[in-house]
Protein backbone atom coordinates (compact mmCIF):
# COMPACT_ATOMS: atom_id res chain seq x y z
CA UNK A 1 0.00 0.00 0.00
CA UNK A 2 1.17 3.16 -0.74
CA UNK A 3 -0.20 6.44 1.22
CA UNK A 4 0.82 9.84 1.08
CA UNK A 5 0.75 11.87 4.49
CA UNK A 6 -0.64 15.56 4.89
CA UNK A 7 2.36 17.07 3.21
CA UNK A 8 1.78 15.27 -0.55
CA UNK A 9 0.23 18.14 -1.77
CA UNK A 10 2.34 21.32 -3.04
CA UNK A 11 1.73 24.79 -4.29
CA UNK A 12 3.51 26.71 -7.16
CA UNK A 13 5.71 29.00 -5.64
CA UNK A 14 5.41 33.09 -6.76
CA UNK A 15 8.99 32.36 -8.23
CA UNK A 16 8.21 28.98 -9.72
CA UNK A 17 8.15 29.08 -13.80
CA UNK A 18 4.15 27.82 -14.73
CA UNK A 19 5.83 24.99 -16.47
CA UNK A 20 6.02 23.42 -13.32
CA UNK A 21 2.45 24.05 -12.00
CA UNK A 22 1.29 19.89 -12.20
CA UNK A 23 4.48 18.65 -11.23
CA UNK A 24 6.28 21.28 -8.92
CA UNK A 25 9.96 20.71 -8.80
CA UNK A 26 9.89 17.14 -9.56
CA UNK A 27 6.58 17.74 -7.33
CA UNK A 28 4.88 16.40 -4.59
CA UNK A 29 2.13 15.48 -6.21
CA UNK A 30 4.09 12.72 -8.82
CA UNK A 31 7.18 12.04 -7.26
CA UNK A 32 6.61 8.88 -6.06
CA UNK A 33 5.78 6.04 -8.25
CA UNK A 34 4.72 2.94 -8.75
CA UNK A 35 3.91 0.75 -4.98
CA UNK A 36 5.92 0.49 -2.06
CA UNK A 37 6.49 -3.40 -2.05
CA UNK A 38 7.02 -5.72 0.96
CA UNK A 39 8.29 -9.21 -0.04
CA UNK A 40 8.19 -11.06 3.72
CA UNK A 41 4.58 -9.14 3.80
CA UNK A 42 3.07 -9.90 0.31
CA UNK A 43 4.30 -13.79 1.14
CA UNK A 44 2.55 -13.80 4.15
CA UNK A 45 -0.92 -12.03 2.80
CA UNK A 46 -0.64 -14.68 0.30
CA UNK A 47 -0.38 -17.51 2.56
CA UNK A 48 -3.59 -16.39 4.37
CA UNK A 49 -5.35 -15.72 1.84
CA UNK A 50 -4.77 -19.33 0.64
CA UNK A 51 -5.71 -20.49 3.60
CA UNK A 52 -8.76 -18.79 3.77
CA UNK A 53 -9.95 -20.16 0.35
CA UNK A 54 -9.15 -23.85 1.27
CA UNK A 55 -11.34 -26.21 0.28
CA UNK A 56 -12.89 -24.36 -2.46
CA UNK A 57 -15.07 -22.24 -0.22
CA UNK A 58 -13.85 -18.11 -0.28
CA UNK A 59 -14.65 -15.77 2.33
CA UNK A 60 -16.71 -13.25 2.48
CA UNK A 61 -15.59 -9.57 1.57
CA UNK A 62 -16.31 -8.85 5.39
CA UNK A 63 -13.74 -11.80 6.02
CA UNK A 64 -11.06 -10.81 3.45
CA UNK A 65 -7.48 -10.55 5.12
CA UNK A 66 -6.00 -7.20 3.76
CA UNK A 67 -2.16 -6.64 3.44
CA UNK A 68 -0.87 -4.83 6.10
CA UNK A 69 -0.15 -1.52 5.67
CA UNK A 70 3.49 0.45 4.90
CA UNK A 71 3.43 4.44 5.19
CA UNK A 72 5.23 6.43 3.19
CA UNK A 73 5.05 10.30 4.27
CA UNK A 74 6.80 12.52 1.38
CA UNK A 75 8.06 16.56 3.00
CA UNK A 76 9.43 19.21 0.70
CA UNK A 77 10.86 22.42 2.12
CA UNK A 78 13.00 25.18 1.71
CA UNK A 79 15.71 26.38 4.04
CA UNK A 80 16.18 30.19 5.18
CA UNK A 81 18.27 32.61 7.11
CA UNK A 82 16.66 33.35 10.59
CA UNK A 83 17.02 36.87 11.07
CA UNK A 84 17.28 39.21 14.14
CA UNK A 85 15.20 42.37 14.56
CA UNK A 86 17.39 44.59 13.46
CA UNK A 87 17.38 42.37 10.16
CA UNK A 88 20.54 40.33 10.21
CA UNK A 89 20.89 37.09 10.11
CA UNK A 90 21.10 35.18 13.41
CA UNK A 91 24.21 33.24 13.86
CA UNK A 92 25.01 29.87 16.12
CA UNK A 93 27.65 29.46 18.89
CA UNK A 94 29.76 28.36 15.27
CA UNK A 95 29.36 31.44 14.02
CA UNK A 96 27.03 29.96 10.88
CA UNK A 97 23.70 31.68 9.86
CA UNK A 98 20.58 30.03 11.59
CA UNK A 99 18.51 28.20 9.14
CA UNK A 100 14.71 27.15 9.20
CA UNK A 101 12.60 25.48 7.25
CA UNK A 102 9.96 26.59 4.73
CA UNK A 103 6.92 24.43 3.97
CA UNK A 104 7.13 24.15 0.07
CA UNK A 105 3.68 25.33 -0.50
CA UNK A 106 4.96 28.70 1.26
CA UNK A 107 8.39 29.15 -0.25
CA UNK A 108 9.56 31.44 -3.11
CA UNK A 109 11.46 28.79 -5.52
CA UNK A 110 13.31 30.27 -8.38
CA UNK A 111 16.18 28.91 -10.90
CA UNK A 112 19.34 28.15 -8.73
CA UNK A 113 17.13 27.78 -5.44
CA UNK A 114 17.43 24.43 -3.71
CA UNK A 115 14.89 22.16 -2.35
CA UNK A 116 15.30 19.67 0.38
CA UNK A 117 12.72 16.52 0.32
CA UNK A 118 12.26 14.08 3.16
CA UNK A 119 10.58 10.35 2.68
CA UNK A 120 9.50 8.62 5.64
CA UNK A 121 9.08 5.30 5.40
CA UNK A 122 6.77 3.83 8.37
CA UNK A 123 5.64 -0.05 9.34
CA UNK A 124 2.81 0.18 11.94
CA UNK A 125 2.87 -3.98 11.67
CA UNK A 126 3.62 -6.43 14.24
CA UNK A 127 6.10 -8.00 11.53
CA UNK A 128 9.11 -6.85 9.93
CA UNK A 129 8.91 -5.86 6.23
CA UNK A 130 11.42 -7.09 3.70
CA UNK A 131 12.80 -6.80 0.14
CA UNK A 132 11.36 -3.02 -0.06
CA UNK A 133 11.41 -1.29 -2.90
CA UNK A 134 10.47 2.58 -3.84
CA UNK A 135 10.81 4.79 -6.84
CA UNK A 136 10.69 8.92 -7.15
CA UNK A 137 10.46 10.53 -10.26
CA UNK A 138 13.18 13.14 -10.84
CA UNK A 139 12.11 16.17 -13.17
CA UNK A 140 13.92 17.42 -16.31
CA UNK A 141 13.65 20.79 -14.75
CA UNK A 142 15.35 20.13 -11.25
CA UNK A 143 19.33 18.64 -11.23
CA UNK A 144 19.50 15.86 -8.90
CA UNK A 145 22.54 16.26 -6.13
CA UNK A 146 23.23 12.22 -5.55
CA UNK A 147 26.08 13.29 -2.36
CA UNK A 148 22.94 15.06 -0.86
CA UNK A 149 21.21 11.40 -0.17
CA UNK A 150 21.09 10.51 3.20
CA UNK A 151 19.26 7.29 4.56
CA UNK A 152 19.71 3.37 6.25
CA UNK A 153 23.36 2.33 5.99
CA UNK A 154 21.66 -0.88 4.10
CA UNK A 155 19.79 1.07 1.58
CA UNK A 156 20.58 0.80 -2.22
CA UNK A 157 20.27 3.10 -5.05
CA UNK A 158 20.09 3.16 -8.52
CA UNK A 159 18.88 5.25 -11.33
CA UNK A 160 17.07 5.45 -14.88
CA UNK A 161 16.68 7.54 -17.41
CA UNK A 162 13.92 8.21 -19.93
CA UNK A 163 15.36 6.43 -23.11
CA UNK A 164 15.27 2.74 -20.60
CA UNK A 165 13.15 3.33 -17.83
CA UNK A 166 13.00 -0.19 -16.85
CA UNK A 167 16.76 -0.27 -16.99
CA UNK A 168 18.67 0.82 -13.60
CA UNK A 169 21.95 1.13 -12.96
CA UNK A 170 23.64 1.80 -9.67
CA UNK A 171 23.67 5.27 -8.41
CA UNK A 172 27.37 5.05 -6.66
CA UNK A 173 30.30 1.99 -6.93
CA UNK A 174 33.57 1.40 -4.75
CA UNK A 175 36.56 1.64 -6.12
CA UNK A 176 39.67 0.43 -4.77
CA UNK A 177 37.74 2.29 -1.74
CA UNK A 178 36.94 5.34 -3.44
CA UNK A 179 33.13 6.12 -4.26
CA UNK A 180 32.32 7.29 -7.44
CA UNK A 181 29.27 8.45 -8.76
CA UNK A 182 27.88 6.97 -11.39
CA UNK A 183 24.74 8.35 -12.55
CA UNK A 184 24.42 10.96 -15.71
CA UNK A 185 22.65 13.67 -13.82
CA UNK A 186 21.41 15.83 -17.21
CA UNK A 187 19.31 12.12 -18.15
CA UNK A 188 18.44 10.91 -14.87
CA UNK A 189 14.77 10.61 -14.25
CA UNK A 190 14.04 8.18 -12.00
CA UNK A 191 15.57 7.02 -8.91
CA UNK A 192 14.77 3.83 -6.98
CA UNK A 193 15.04 3.07 -3.38
CA UNK A 194 15.56 -0.55 -2.10
CA UNK A 195 15.79 -1.55 1.34
CA UNK A 196 16.30 -5.16 2.57
CA UNK A 197 14.82 -4.68 5.98
CA UNK A 198 12.38 -2.20 8.42
CA UNK A 199 11.72 -3.66 11.45
CA UNK A 200 8.44 -3.86 13.23
CA UNK A 201 7.02 -0.47 15.01
CA UNK A 202 10.09 0.89 12.80
CA UNK A 203 10.58 3.91 10.57
CA UNK A 204 13.19 4.82 8.13
CA UNK A 205 13.88 8.39 6.66
CA UNK A 206 15.80 9.21 3.26
CA UNK A 207 16.22 12.72 2.53
CA UNK A 208 18.10 14.17 -0.79
CA UNK A 209 17.90 17.71 -2.39
CA UNK A 210 17.51 18.63 -5.80
CA UNK A 211 18.26 22.36 -7.37
CA UNK A 212 15.49 24.08 -9.63
CA UNK A 213 17.21 24.58 -13.23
Amino acid sequence: MLRFGKNQKARRGRGAPSALAACLVGGLACMLTGVLTGGALAQETAATQGAATQGGATQGAETAPTAPALSVTLTGFTLEPVLAEDGTPELDEDGNPVMARVALEDSVIVPGDRIHYEITLDNPTPEAATDLSLGAQIAPEVLLDPFTITGPEDMALAWSDAEAPELFRPVFEVVEGETLMLADLDTIRQLRITLPRLASAAAATIAYSVTLR
